[in-house]
């Protein structure tokens, strides 16, 4: 994977992993050589097998990556931020449609993964408090077990817990080794260090306003906020500086979306357009942000040409998974196509699922856009029930179905 350009004020040095690495390798070696000269002063027992000393590893660094983890999550939910997602190792699981999913792992990479989605339950009302809070949580968790953990080694001879002092000086070692990484501003791929975030959070980095936006769109589905409420002026301010590890077609979508749910459709078709071209220019097509162009470009713009060139390429995604897929871009595409019965298979299958949908803002602009899908259709049968002689694409001008 190519790594994300810098972004100027982001905190991080060209250096700053590599810094990162170093300490983390430096860390553990001094952590248990010290440790190692402790057992030795303390003639605690030492088992030297392989597979003994391995397997004590991979468990501290399994409960170093939980704890810093869980400490992510408890700061956050103290601070009244909302858990969507969490990773510890291979145990992923998302809130999807108001229930918790287990996802299962794509990797063996993901043994050593580790991350927490979170949101403010209000997350208009921005508070830099709470998004330190929730930053630092996990390096606390670290810096308290790396604590608890030293003291039993250093405790450990004449208790009941001796046998045992090799396993704690590992999960000491590596939970202070992993204090002293996140507090390095760095970067690696497209994730921050817990350090680096708390740099952009203090100095009001244009990151941590896309961090915002993001939250934004998440809370749709857990708060009643809905894309009427957004802050336009901010997602409108981060999409101006053309930072090149934003998701700049994602900003407009969620623009879009802003006006369109505030009646204001010209505002939101020329930010649809503005999408269309600039994901033109991209070479690898996700079928959820095809998808979101093909219904957008049907709804706002009633453009066949294309709605087909997107709901083409959702086909050909590397996501496409038909079981999994919303049906509101198959309504649209086959709305504006004039495949009439499909079109409404479609729309009955999304309007079942947006009904089973938990209360919230997300919900509600599901069924403001299911209520512009319905007007479609029932236009194109009021017009295929005037005028019945006229082949349905001849109908449907309107709708750009003419061919």
């Amino acid at each position: 994977m190519t790594r994300p350009a810098r972004i100027k004020g982001d905190g991080t040095a060209p250096l700053s992993l590599y810094v990162a690495v170093a300490v983390m390798v430096g860390g553990l070696f001094l952590g248990n050589s010290l440790c190692q000269r402790w057992s030795l002063q303390a003639n605690l027992p030492s088992n030297s097998n392989f597979l003994h000393t391995n397997l004590i590893w991979f468990g501290a660094l399994i409960l170093a990556i939980a704890f810093h983890e869980l400490g992510h999550i408890a700061a956050g939910q103290m601070v009244g931020m909302k858990l969507l997602s969490f990773r510890i190792g291979p145990l992923h699981a998302a809130l999807e449609e108001g229930r918790w999913q287990f996802v299962l792992p794509r990797s063996w990479k993901c043994v050593f993964a580790g991350g927490v989605s979170m949101i403010s339950k209000n997350p208009l009302c921005y508070s830099r408090w709470q998004a330190i809070s929730g930053a630092a949580g996990g390096t606390l968790a670290n810096l308290f077990v790396g604590a608890i953990a030293l003291l039993g080694v250093l405790t450990a001879k004449g208790s009941s817990y001796e046998p045992s002092w090799e396993f704690l000086s590992q999960v000491a070692t590596i939970n202070f080794a992993f204090l002293l990484v996140n507090l390095i501003p760095a970067q690696e791929s497209a994730t921050y260090s817990d350090g680096a975030r708390i740099y952009q959070i203090i100095t009001g980095s244009v990151l941590e306003d896309y961090r915002r936006i993001l939250a934004m769109a998440q809370a749709t589905t857990v708060t009643p906020l809905r894309p009427k409420d957004f802050d336009i002026e901010l997602i409108e301010r981060v999409s101006a500086t053309n930072a090149p590890s934003f998701d700049h077609s994602f900003l407009l979508l969620i623009a879009c979306d802003y006006y369109f749910d505030k009646g204001q459709v010209e505002s939101a078709s020329r930010k649809v357009r503005e999408a269309d071209a600039l994901c033109d220019q991209e070479t690898t097509y996700w079928t959820e942000r095809c998808g979101a162009i093909v219904l957008r470009a049907a709804c706002l713009l009633a453009d066949r040409a294309m709605t087909e060139k997107w709901w083409q390429r959702s086909l050909s995604a590397k996501s496409w998974n038909p079981a999994k897929q919303d049906r509101f871009p198959a309504c649209a595409y086959f709305t504006v196509t004039c495949r009439l019965p499909e079109a409404e298979e479609a729309w009955r299958a999304e309007f079942e699922r947006a009904n089973r949908l938990p209360e919230s803002g997300g919900r509600a602009f599901d069924f403001y856009y299911l209520g512009r899908l319905r007007e479609m259709l029932d236009e194109v049968a009021r017009q295929a029930a005037n005028a019945p002689h006229v082949t349905i694409h001849e109908q449907l001008d309107p709708l750009n179905c003419s061919e």
